[in-house]
C-alpha cells in the first residue's frame, strides 16, 4: 500500500468511525459522571432530612416534646441541605470540567491530522532547505 494511499484511508477512518467513537465515549463519560452523582436525585431530595433520621412524635400533644422534634428535625434538614448542595455543585464542577476537557480533546482529535502532515512537511523542509 503507498503511503498516499494509507494516509487517505486513515483520514476517511480518522474523520467518520473514530470520530463517531470519540463521540461515543465522550457522551458516555458525560452520562457517567451524571449518574455518579446523582444530580438529579439530589435535587429532588434537597430538602429531606439527612439519612432519614426523621424524629418521630409521641402521642397527644406535649410542648417541649413538639419543639425539641421540630429543632433536631430542623438541624438534620439543614444537615442534608448543605451535604447535598455540596455534592450538587461538586458534581456539576465535574460534569462542566468533563465537558471542557471533552471539547478540548475533540478539537485535538480534529486537528491531529493536519499538525502530523504539517509536522512531517516541516521536518522534511528543514532538512532539504538548511
Amino acid at each position: 500500500m503507498k503511503p498516499a494511499e494509507l494516509f487517505f484511508s486513515y483520514a476517511v477512518w480518522h474523520y467518520s468511525r473514530g470520530l463517531q467513537d470519540f463521540l461515543n465515549v465522550w457522551s458516555n463519560f458525560l452520562w457517567f459522571l451524571y449518574n455518579f452523582f446523582s444530580v438529579s436525585l439530589l435535587v429532588r431530595t434537597l430538602f429531606s432530612p439527612w439519612r432519614r433520621m426523621d424524629e418521630l412524635g409521641r402521642s397527644g400533644f406535649h410542648l417541649k416534646a413538639f419543639l425539641e422534634k421540630f429543632v433536631t428535625n430542623l438541624i438534620v434538614r439543614g444537615i442534608g441541605i448543605c451535604a447535598r448542595f455540596f455534592v450538587i455543585v461538586s458534581g456539576c464542577l465535574t460534569i462542566l470540567t468533563g465537558f471542557i476537557l471533552g471539547f478540548i480533546f475533540f478539537v485535538a482529535w480534529c486537528l491531529l491530522p493536519v499538525v502530523i502532515v504539517g509536522l512531517i512537511v516541516f521536518g522534511f523542509r528543514s532538512i532539504i532547505l538548511p
